[in-house]
């Protein structure tokens, strides 16, 4: 006779009229449920609010493309041989660059006519989303020719890691 249990949790012997039946008990103790909702509930109290706060996600949203805009601004100045102007607003970065070497006004998209960058023609732009923006608006300054930086300058997103841009060498980090 075959006593064993497929899946046995607990086996019983049953008393009844036929000698050594076994019947298997299948499910969850109390013990067993209790401590599954225990740690559902920490789940609840620890992981639900942050799944929830978008507010960080788009802050490191806008850092990195904000480096990444400034990073593009700079290998576009080198490669076109022209300054590129950086402009800055409450949550955006536009980028322009000099129709020619010696112009003086930014007035000719990065990226006019590459796939990805400027569409339609306009500026390059950076927006934030969800309220994102600058600690302080930070000043407009050129990445000039040579790939330097036409003034250094310290960009803060509230939440994030600050972005230097190096005068001298136009070197792009945070720190």
């Amino acid at each position: 006779m075959n006593t064993a249990c497929p899946k046995t949790i607990t086996a019983r012997l049953v008393a009844d009229s036929r000698p050594c039946r076994f019947v298997c008990e299948q499910g969850f103790t109390l013990v067993e449920l209790i401590a599954v909702m225990v740690v559902i509930g920490i789940l609840a109290v620890v992981a639900v609010p942050r799944i929830f706060d978008t507010q960080g996600f788009q802050s490191r949203g806008f850092h990195d493309g904000t480096m990444g805009a400034l990073r593009l601004a700079q290998k576009h100045a080198i490669a076109e041989r022209r300054a590129v102007c950086v402009a800055f607003a409450a949550n955006a970065v536009s980028l322009t660059m000099r129709s020619a070497a010696n112009d003086t006004a930014c007035a000719y998209a990065v990226g006019a006519g590459e796939v990805g960058l400027g569409p339609g023609g306009a500026a390059y732009r950076i927006e934030s989303q969800g309220g994102v923006g600058f600690a302080a608006l930070p000043s407009s300054f050129l990445f000039l020719p040579s790939g330097a930086a036409s003034a250094a300058s310290v960009i803060q997103i509230p939440g994030e890691t600050l972005i230097n841009v190096e005068a001298e060498t136009g070197y792009v980090h945070s720190p």
